[in-house]
């Protein structure tokens, strides 16, 4: 939702959503949300974490996934995330 959401105009939104359609899609569990709910508590202030960026974070430390994201600023600080920059 959060590449969705960058697009800027019709054209590369329908370029994000044709992209995005062959990966499975992975929602979050209840302990995904308590994990994301402490990560943001701990990290917000501290490091400027925000709402997408944990709950994107729990996921892929439940899955234990590299997260591939140009901004690891926000996530390096999170327990049991792999982030990575994706080039």
């Amino acid at each position: 939702m959060e590449t969705v959401e960058g697009a800027t105009n019709r054209v590369k939104r329908a370029q994000t959503i044709r992209f995005l359609r062959p990966f499975r899609l992975e929602h979050p569990t209840e302990d995904d949300n308590r994990w994301a709910m402490r990560q943001l508590a701990r990290f917000h202030l501290s490091h400027g974490v925000q709402l997408q960026d944990v709950m994107i974070a729990s996921v892929a430390a439940r899955l234990a996934i590299p997260l591939y994201t140009t901004n690891l600023k926000h996530f390096l600080a999170l327990p049991s995330v792999d982030a990575r920059k994706p080039y």
